[in-house]
């Protein structure tokens, strides 16, 4: 009888220790999050996950990753087929190879950007060889008419209640020195910083745009909440981007694309039509900008329709 017992009782823990384990399968492990998880979590929220990054973090492999961007959305159709990112990589490492020391090179891997087709990735194993990959997907996109080479990927966060005699002179321009000084303050590299509030404003304290070099800086400092600015702490806010108008590359006017264009063919240099920017040969004569009717090309950015400035805060 005791024996059946203790039979019974071990049957029991065995089947409770299966049902544990069972319920644990699936559950995702928390870890630290991207900058583009950070900055979807609503602001008034507070995530569940969140922690301090330390030495021993693994930062998410989407936010270290660098990337040299080539885009052919400018291109024609002929050329956007021929440009895909077989042809990319073949590109690129010929150039790479061509390097001393580069002989046996491979890109790490060329990818299509998910969220837009027109656009081929090449990543790179480090700052120094971003650079370089640069330098060899410039003379690719120049063998391409209509493609280009973007530039860097760069994070930016919303920082508010910054002192602002420690960020701008009384003239409104960066003070000397501030981007070191922010970025030793803080442990992150900054690219450059937007001062959106009133620049003529007496108000001792204002809002800041800083554009951060890396994902995994920019979710930390959205994670801890807070941005150090000559000893003081301001408050970090998810960047609200702004969406850039739909543009008619056929027409270069706003408001349609040129899949369903019946207009004609217009320039995006000299603005007249008939031809393309590519094939463009007025030498000389200012740009005009169709959208704005400013002296650049239309698709600048320094057209105020298609990229507006920032709203100044009070």
């Amino acid at each position: 009888m005791i024996q059946e017992q203790v039979a019974v009782s071990i049957q029991q823990q065995v089947a409770a220790s299966i049902q544990e384990q069972l319920a644990n399968v699936g559950v995702p492990t928390k870890g630290s999050r991207s900058y583009a998880e950070v900055a979807c979590t609503p602001p008034d929220s507070q995530p569940s996950n969140i922690r301090s990054l330390t030495m021993s973090t693994t930062p998410s492999a989407f936010t270290n990753s660098l990337y040299c961007t080539i885009d052919i959305s400018r291109a024609d159709e002929a050329e956007k087929a021929k440009t895909h990112p077989g042809v990319v990589r073949e590109c690129v490492e010929r150039e790479m190879r061509g390097i001393e020391g580069q002989e046996r090179w491979r890109c790490v891997a060329v990818t299509k950007d998910p969220r837009n087709a027109d656009r081929i990735r090449v990543a790179c194993r480090n700052e120094g060889e971003l650079t370089r990959v640069k330098e060899a997907m410039l003379k690719t996109a120049a063998a391409t008419p209509g493609s280009r080479v973007l530039r860097d990927q760069l994070y930016p966060i919303k920082v508010d209640n910054a002192n602002r005699t420690a960020v701008i002179t009384e003239t409104g321009d960066l003070r000397p020195g501030v981007i070191e000084m922010l970025e030793k303050e803080n442990e992150t590299k900054i690219a450059k910083i937007v001062w959106i509030s009133r620049k003529d404003s007496m108000k001792a304290y204002g809002s800041m745009i800083v554009y951060l070099m890396k994902g995994n800086d920019a979710a930390r400092l959205l994670q801890e909440q807070y941005f150090h600015v000559a000893g003081e702490s301001a408050y970090t806010r998810v960047c609200e981007p702004r969406r850039r108008p739909m543009q008619c590359y056929r027409c270069q006017e706003i408001g349609h694309i040129a899949h369903t264009c019946n207009k004609p063919q217009r320039c995006a240099k000299c603005a007249q039509e008939g031809h393309r920017h590519t094939e463009c040969d007025a030498e000389g004569l200012v740009p005009k900008c169709i959208p704005c009717g400013g002296p650049h090309e239309s698709y600048s950015r320094n057209c105020q329709i298609l990229h507006p400035p920032p709203v100044a805060h009070a």
